[in-house]
């Protein structure tokens, strides 16, 4: 499959012209397709898809972008990537890629690997529709970006993200993440663990976030959590309950630990 970037978009999408865009309601990928270097835009404002098997999408450390893949895919509510003979599954999961994530225990190999990918930027932002979402073990690569990788989705109720084992690579970017979104709940183990890493405003303005719990984050020399909350949780008005442990602590002797400033 060749590569989509701006100027050689995706044929389906609005951006290419496609009278089909507004539509298309589920995408499923043929039986052994290989990712190219860029899958970015790919499905970039599908206003209508709800759903996206990319079980047979075979994505290697070859695959460098997956910038906006789904970026204003408004309806998007699952995607299923893992093995081709896994089941189908409901909401977000993304299974662990092939390179073992520092510190964690050996994982099996997976059917999508993320350790080429340089850039997963708004790779999910502005879908309002996903639930839940679960990454287990992805880009974490050195330098990988995944800034606004979900700013401004999450518009129901009762939603939540959960991230075990990604961005742990030297100088990721995790800023703004989560920022601007309609998250009730929060779960991040081993993110952000790599020498500065960035994660300042990850969650801000997360206005319903009431639920966070976070355990080995931004334990990097120089980690960057500025403001990782602010604004959070202006709009819960029952109990909030934020539980952090072992955050923002890297760094020995002479080398800063995380800044974490309100």
């Amino acid at each position: 499959m060749r590569s989509f970037s701006q100027g050689a978009f995706a044929p389906w999408t609005r951006e290419a012209g496609s009278p089909h865009a507004a539509n298309i309601k589920r995408a499923v990928v043929a039986n052994k397709v290989s990712a190219s270097a860029s899958l970015q835009g790919m499905f970039e404002h599908l206003s209508a898809l709800t759903d996206a098997d990319l079980r047979n999408l075979q994505v290697t450390r070859d695959t460098t972008s997956l910038y906006g893949m789904f970026e204003g895919c408004a309806s998007l509510e699952s995607v299923s990537q893992a093995e081709p003979d896994k089941a189908d599954v409901s909401g977000l999961v993304l299974p662990l890629s092939k390179a073992t994530p520092t510190g964690s225990a050996a994982f099996s190999e997976q059917y999508l690997d993320t350790s080429g990918a340089a850039s997963a930027m708004r790779m999910f932002a502005e879908c309002a529709s996903l639930g839940s979402v679960s990454l287990t073990g992805a880009f974490n690569g050195s330098g990988a970006s995944l800034f606004q990788m979900f700013s401004g989705s999450f518009d129901g109720s009762g939603s939540s993200l959960a991230l075990t084992h990604v961005g742990e690579g030297a100088r990721a970017d995790l800023s703004e993440l989560a920022a601007g979104t309609g998250l009730t709940e929060l779960t991040l183990n081993g993110v952000g663990t790599g020498e500065a890493a960035r994660l300042e405003r990850m969650a801000a303005d997360a206005e319903r976030l009431a639920a966070v719990t976070l355990e080995d984050v931004a334990t990097g020399a120089s980690a960057d959590g500025r403001e990782m909350f602010s604004g959070a949780a202006s709009g819960v008005s029952g109990a909030v309950a934020y539980t952090l442990t072992d955050v923002g602590c890297g760094g020995r002797g002479t080398v800063l630990g995380a800044d974490l400033t309100a």
